[in-house]
């Protein structure tokens, strides 16, 4: 059985959760899941593990790659190096692989995570800013509470 599981499909490679749903590496294994991108620094030393066993263990064939963003979230952090360093992992991994299922995480899958979702489709899929902010809502009902990170997603087309 699995406990706490809060997933949304965004598009058909991208998925966002919430922090004990990235954590439960049994759902991950059974539904497929590629790659974890956790955004919530509150969780960077479990993920900055997973990415190191992932790294030292390739030998043994893992199934999930982690990478560890730690964003806080907060009024006075500067999004932009980590949404273009997340939009090429995304992108990247895509072209790679069309089927891939990657999984994108803060602690409760409303602000950090859907940003990052929000900057790749503006910056990879060429979205203008709103309607990516839309596009993910319409999914993800309570996504963007934090209206910092929404003001720096509808100036990230100018840069």
């Amino acid at each position: 059985m699995y406990w706490n599981i809060n997933i949304t499909k965004i598009t058909k490679n991208i998925y966002v959760s919430n922090g004990p749903t990235a954590k439960n590496e049994e759902y991950l294994l059974k539904e497929n899941f590629n790659i974890v991108i956790n955004t919530a620094i509150d969780l960077s030393d479990y993920f900055k593990k997973k990415e190191l066993d992932y790294y030292n263990s390739k030998i043994k064939n893992s199934k999930i790659k982690y990478y560890d963003f730690g964003i806080k979230d907060d009024n006075n952090t500067n999004l932009k190096p980590k949404i273009f360093s997340i939009a090429r992992i995304i992108n990247y991994n895509i072209i790679q692989n069309p089927n891939i299922k990657i999984l994108i995480n803060c602690c409760m899958g409303l602000s950090r995570s859907v940003s990052m979702v929000a900057g790749y489709l503006i910056l990879k899929q060429n979205m203008d800013p709103l309607d990516a902010i839309y596009f993910i809502k319409s999914k993800r009902l309570n996504s963007f509470t934090n209206k910092n990170f929404v003001n720096q997603l509808l100036k990230l087309k100018n840069i």
